[in-house]
Order: structure tokens, then C-alpha cells, then sequence
């Protein structure tokens, strides 16, 4: 096993010279930047290989120069791996031209295994003849690995041309950065999977990817307290062009200071109303400031940009605190729960009729922003949230009916300031799902029937307004 390196110089071949005419192992053949010969079992990852490689033949018995970036040769019957490896060196020739290279590995072996994975084929220069090469290596099996330039010999990889180191750093993965303009992999680095949470550790501290468009039907379970210097969440929040708000659910493995999430604003459901008998109002409570958010704990919230950070360290990761179940209790008729897995609803479930999942991409028939009523394909990704109308004997089909029949299309949603003034609302349609902001209310929280055409202070989506 090989790793955590980085090799420069300059790597010169002699002239040929095959005294037993052996077309495998004469000399001046298979030189690279890191291993002529790599035979049994050998592991090469987190390597950065920055050499120059000159090849020389001056007319000896064969042209095939079988020269690599980081390995000459393949042995017969080996396996090999280079993972989250790059070349960044030079491949050059004098005199006449030796073919039969690669940009990883000069010759592979049909009797051997080679893997390259999440690496980078990124040279200065290249001026070794192409004919019968390979952009990384031939008998390999090449995964998520990118080339920068034309590619050399028989295409391999995906075409990296034209993109930025940080934009290739965060194709290759979590073991990738950019140092000096240019994308490398870290020298010290492991990974710790937990669903759709991943723990990487390098030289630059600890940081949780998550995985905000998780949608494998695996829980993620953190048992133990695991401290982190940063969390990175690549989840994007879609933003309506018109500015009106558009509200998500979220629960993230972490407690945090609201004002420490750059990027939202926060809600709790507080509350359900009936009029006439059927469920009218949803009470919404934005959530201070100054509070902190509660590790596995459902939220709604408003998102102001694309993406959201978290300006807080250390952060402690843990999905068994909070509170039991992921889910919180609302006037004992309604439940908001969390998930850390992808759930797929369909009718069969026991929760038919009665529950609503936020839809989070643009679908036929279904918008960003709306919350879906089961039997409408709903799919809660994990870091995500439902809602669940509560019903005693709810397993039995009469008990589903009634609930249902207690579901209207819409239900008015309405911001509620912690004085119990309603100062911002809109409409949930429970078909649908659409949660938008669109009230006007006086600074009384009486509501408007519009915009205020009076000059005067008022409260609109949340915020105070000032009409002049």
C-alpha cells in the first residue's frame, strides 16, 4: 500500500536494449512516476505525482514504450487500486516515438484486475506518442475519474476540459481540494459512512457532508456524540422568481444557534384549527433568533438562498437525542415527523388519507413548495418532514375514512409573533400542498383583504412593512 505522497523530478529512459529479445521486461520499457512494477495485491490512494517522464529510443527492437504517470506495469495476476490519485506531471519523448503508454499505468495485464477510481489524469504537457495508449491505463476498469486535457490514446474517463479545480475537486469527491489553483487530493483522509451522513477527516480538521437528497431506504443512526469542525449540506432550496416565500421541512442530526444558519429562517408548527368541523388553520411560530434549533427535531423553514450553511463550531452529531421518534406532537391531532431515510407512501399504509409530504423538485401536476397528499406518489428524501393526521384505531378503514373526510383542500396558514398577533400568512392546499405566503395583517395582526393602499407600518410574510 502506497499513500499520502507526492512525488516530483524528472524521470529520464535510456536507449532500448533487449540482449534476451524479451518484449516484456527489455530495459528502457515501463518506467513511470511512482512504480515500475506492481505485482499481488497493491493499493495506491491519496497520491499526488507531479513528475516529468522522458522517453528515449534510439532504433532498438521494439517501439513500445509502455511508460505510465504513476505505474510502467501491471503484473500478471494482480490486483490493483489507485483511488483519489492525480497526475499533474509531464509526458515526454526525444528521438523516435515509443507508443503504448498510458497516463496512469504504461501496460496492464488481461490476467490482472486494475481499478482507478475518483482520480485525475491532469498534465502539463504531453508530447509521448499516442498511438496504441491510453488516457489511463489499459485492463483497467476506470470509475468517476477525469481527464483535462486531449485525451491520450483511447478515450477513458469522463472530459474534464474547461472545468475549474474546484469544480473537478467536487466531482472526485470528499477526499478532494484545491491547493495552489490546482485540485488534489488530501494527503490524510478517512471516511465514516452513517447513511446519509459522511464524517471525513483530513490534515484541515473534521467535516459532515450531508447528503441532503439521500434517497436510499437506509436509516441514518449516529449513536455515539462525534464533533465536528463544519457541516457541509448540499441540499438546494428552490426560491420562487416573484419573492414570495416558499417554506421546506428540515431536521438536521445537530443542535445549533438559529442565527448561526446562514441562508433561513425558522418555524415550528404550533397549532390546528377547526371551523365547522373540518381542519381550517395551521399556526406557524417563526423561532428566535437567539434559540437554539434542536437536534432531531422537525422544522419548517423559509429559505432566503439556494443553499444553506452552518457558521458554528464544533458541532456535535448525534440522531438518538431530542425528542422520541423524530416527531413532534400538535393539540394531539396532528404529528410532525422527521425522517433520516428515504420514505417511499403509497395507499396500502395505514396512514392513508392522512398524510402530507413536501414536494421538493418540480413535478407534473405538483409545484415546488407544496406540501402532497398521500396517493399522490409522495417521497420524503431523508433530512425531511410529514405531516401525519392523528386518529385513534387509526389501522382500521373506517378510521382512515373519517380522517380523511376532516382533511379540506386548503388550509390557511398564519404566522403568529410570540405576543399571539398574527403577522403573516397564506394558503396550504392539503390536495396539493402549496405552502405560500401572500397576507397582509396591521400591527392589531387583524388581517387585510390586500395590499394597504394607507400609509402606515405593517406586517407582510413575517415581515414589518413600511407603505409610504
Amino acid at each position: 500500500t502506497i499513500k499520502s505522497l507526492h512525488v516530483n523530478g524528472n524521470v529520464y529512459t535510456k536507449s532500448w536494449n533487449n540482449p534476451k529479445n524479451d518484449v516484456d521486461y527489455c530495459y528502457g520499457r515501463f518506467v513511470a512516476g511512482l512504480v515500475g512494477l506492481a505485482k499481488g495485491n497493491t493499493v495506491i490512494s491519496n497520491v499526488i505525482v507531479s513528475a516529468s517522464i522522458t522517453a528515449n529510443n534510439n532504433g532498438g527492437y521494439v517501439t513500445h514504450g509502455n511508460h505510465g504517470g504513476i505505474v510502467g506495469l501491471v503484473g500478471r495476476d494482480a490486483n490493483v487500486i489507485i483511488k483519489n490519485s492525480v497526475f499533474n506531471g509531464g509526458l515526454y519523448q526525444e528521438s523516435k516515438a515509443v507508443n503504448g503508454n498510458g497516463g496512469f499505468v504504461g501496460k496492464g495485464d488481461s490476467t490482472a484486475t486494475l481499478s482507478i477510481e475518483n482520480s485525475l489524469f491532469n498534465p502539463t504537457s504531453v508530447t509521448m506518442h499516442m498511438e496504441f495508449s491510453n488516457t489511463f491505463g489499459s485492463w483497467s476498469t476506470v470509475t468517476n475519474s477525469y481527464y483535462t486535457s486531449t485525451a491520450f490514446g483511447t478515450d477513458q474517463g469522463i472530459n474534464g476540459i474547461g472545468k475549474t479545480p474546484a469544480e473537478l475537486a467536487e466531482l472526485l469527491g470528499y477526499a478532494w481540494h484545491v491547493v495552489d489553483g490546482k485540485a488534489v487530493p488530501y494527503y490524510d483522509y478517512s471516511e465514516t459512512n452513517y447513511g446519509a451522513v459522511t464524517v471525513v477527516k483530513t490534515e484541515e480538521g473534521t467535516t459532515a457532508h450531508i447528503d441532503g437528497n439521500f434517497r436510499e431506504k437506509v436509516e441514518t443512526v449516529i449513536e455515539d456524540n462525534i464533533p465536528v469542525d463544519a457541516v457541509k449540506f448540499n441540499r438546494e432550496f428552490s426560491l420562487h422568481s416573484d419573492d414570495t416565500p416558499v417554506y421546506s421541512t428540515i431536521m438536521l442530526p445537530f443542535s445549533i444557534k438559529a442565527s448561526n444558519v446562514d441562508g433561513a429562517t425558522f418555524y415550528q408548527l404550533t397549532g390546528f384549527e377547526k371551523v365547522d368541523g373540518k381542519w381550517k388553520t395551521a399556526i406557524v411560530t417563526p423561532i428566535d433568533n437567539n434559540a437554539n434549533l434542536t437536534a432531531n427535531t422537525p422544522y419548517l423553514l423559509e429559505a432566503s438562498k439556494s443553499t444553506i450553511s452552518f457558521n458554528q463550531s464544533p458541532l456535535i452529531l448525534n440522531t438518538t437525542t431530542g425528542p422520541e421518534s423524530h416527531s413532534v406532537t400538535i393539540d394531539n391531532n396532528w404529528e410532525f415527523r422527521g425522517t433520516y431515510s428515504f420514505i417511499a407512501f403509497d395507499d396500502s399504509t395505514d396512514l392513508a388519507g392522512r398524510i402530507y409530504g413536501f414536494v421538493g423538485q418540480e413535478k407534473e401536476n405538483f409545484k415546488i413548495g407544496e406540501f402532497a397528499k398521500l396517493g399522490t406518489e409522495v417521497r420524503a428524501p431523508a433530512m425531511r418532514a410529514y405531516l401525519v393526521y392523528k386518529q385513534n384505531n387509526s389501522s382500521s378503514k373506517s378510521a382512515i375514512g373519517s380522517a380523511s373526510l376532516d382533511l379540506p383542500e386548503t388550509m390557511e396558514v398564519v404566522i403568529v409573533n410570540s405576543e399571539g398577533k398574527s403577522i403573516g400568512g397564506g394558503s396550504l392546499n392539503t390536495i396539493t400542498g402549496e405552502i405560500r405566503m401572500d397576507r397582509w395583517y396591521d400591527l392589531q395582526g387583524r388581517k387585510l383583504n390586500g395590499k394597504p393602499t394607507t400609509k402606515g407600518t405593517y406586517y407582510h410574510n413575517g415581515k414589518r412593512v413600511i407603505i409610504k
